[in-house]
Order: C-alpha cells, then structure tokens, then sequence
C-alpha cells in the first residue's frame, strides 16, 4: 500500500528552505502534482489516456505500487490517498469530484480524459487501454539503421485498482453501492453551485479543443497538506508524530555533521549524502 508522505520543512536561519520527506509504514498517500505552468499538457486525448494508463500500468508491473482511484486533468492529477476510514471516504469523494468541482462537467463519469469514477461504478478491478512505448527499444535499433514496426516497441499496460482499506472487506457489490451514495452527493453539489452561479459546466466538447501548450493567466495554488485527518485526536496524534519524526532526524543530521560515524536516522527517511571524501596520496 502507498505510504503516507510525510512534508517537513527544514528549519534555517533565513525561514524555511526545503522540504523533509519520510515514508510511515503502513499508511495511504494522496499524490497532486500540477503541470509546468498550470498549461493544459494532460488534455484528454485518445493518445494522451492511452500513455497516462501505460505509465501507470507499467509503474505498478515493476514495483509494488498499489492504486485505490486517480483522476488527471488537463492540468493536474490525483491519486489516493489517507489513513483513518473517514478521512479516506472524504478523499475518495474528493477525488471522485475532479472535473465536476471545477465547473467543466456535470457528472464525474463525463470527464473524456483518464478518471477511475467508471471502473469503481461498475465494481472492475482492471483498468485496460494503456500503451508503454519503449524509447530505449526504438532508439538502439533506429542508431543502427533497422526500422522498426510499431508493435515492436510498444506494449499493452494494465493499471490494477484495490479498494480503500476501510472496504477491503466488503463484497464488489457493498462498494459499488457506496460509490453511487457518494456521486449522488457530488451531483447534488454540482447542481447547487449551477443555481447559485448560473453557470453551465464546460462541457466534453470544448474541453478536448482546449490547446495543449495554453498557460493560464493565474493559477489557484494552496500549500499542500501534510496529511489528513477526520478528528482532532486523529491530527494532534499525527502532529506528534510529524514532529517526533522531524527532531530525531535534525538531531542524526546535527551528529553527521559532526563527524560521527554509523549515524542512525529514523526509519522512512532519506538521509542527507554524505560528503565527498577525497583519495588519501600515498606520495608527494
């Protein structure tokens, strides 16, 4: 299962300067990453949603990622996501959500681009359609003069999705079921906002004439979350633990520094490199 990612900042004299990443066992994380610019470069297409799939697919073939849902945009992606069983519902809802809470379609299920709202609908556990292409395979071959057939470097991926942890153990059908409570609550938003504004989604026509390379005069940025939690308890608990984590990591750090040899910094962590050491001479 994807770990929880951990965001911590180091602390400097002139404020904050990067941040510290560790990994908790056995937690979920969320992913959001934006494009260069907020540009539309992950505007569906049939061949874009056929390489978002086939990364995806073929990521998972040679790690151990597991997938609970995603969602890509034309400028951004999620994929999941939390720990506790409620903030884990919130974020699926969340996640469900994309493309309806921007304003640029009705329904999840109407989004032309790469969603899971489909696949989780209808209880599949497979996602199929996704190409790797294989650069490496057509550029060797290509130096020394061969031409290559199309299939030759390019392969079928398959993207595996599991379920939330708080519904591993309800059956396809309990799940599919919870699916539909949770659209149904998105729709009903969506709808809301519509007579509020007065304003009609996008819609999947003009959505797919958008141009790819368009920047956007602003884009909405907000600092992301170090993780997420349903109570109180549940975020003063991680807090702590964000914190435990990040002192014992400056007080490794402080003794690497040192000088001091087999420094042991906390589990889940990556470790600061160590400093070039330079060949002792044997002579003059």
């Amino acid at each position: 299962m994807i770990d929880l990612l951990l965001v911590l900042w180091s602390e400097g004299k002139s404020g904050p300067l990067r941040k510290l990443r560790g990994l908790v066992e056995n937690r979920l994380a969320e992913i959001t990453t934006r494009t260069f610019q907020g540009r539309y470069l992950l505007r569906p297409s049939d061949e874009v949603n056929c390489t978002i799939l086939g990364v995806l697919g073929r990521v998972q073939r040679r790690t151990e990622l597991d997938l609970c849902a995603f969602a890509f945009l034309s400028n951004h992606y999620h994929m999941l996501v939390s720990d506790e069983p409620e903030a884990q519902i919130r974020r699926l809802s969340y996640l469900l959500s994309q493309g309806v809470k921007e304003g640029l379609v009705r329904h999840p299920e109407d989004w032309p681009g790469v969603h899971c709202v489909s696949h989780l609908l209808g209880g599949q556990d497979e996602v199929r359609g996704g190409m790797w292409r294989d650069q490496t395979a057509q550029y060797n071959p290509r130096r020394r003069g061969k031409v290559l057939r199309l299939e030759e470097f390019l392969f079928a991926e398959l993207v595996r999705l599991r379920p939330i942890p708080c519904w591993e153990t309800l059956s396809r059908l309990e799940r599919c079921g919870l699916i539909k409570g949770l659209l149904k609550q998105i729709e009903q938003l969506a709808r809301q906002r519509l007579e509020e504004t007065g304003r009609a989604p996008l819609g999947r026509k003009r959505i797919l004439l958008q141009v790819p390379d368009y920047r956007p005069q602003k884009v909405e940025r907000s600092p992301a979350p170090a993780f997420h939690a349903a109570t109180r308890e549940h975020y003063r608990q991680m807090r702590e633990r964000h914190w435990a984590f990040h002192s014992e990591f400056r007080d490794s750090a402080a003794k690497l520094k040192e000088g001091a040899i087999g420094v042991v910094f906390p589990p889940g962590c990556f470790p600061p490199r160590l400093p070039y050491v330079p060949e002792t001479r044997a002579g003059p």
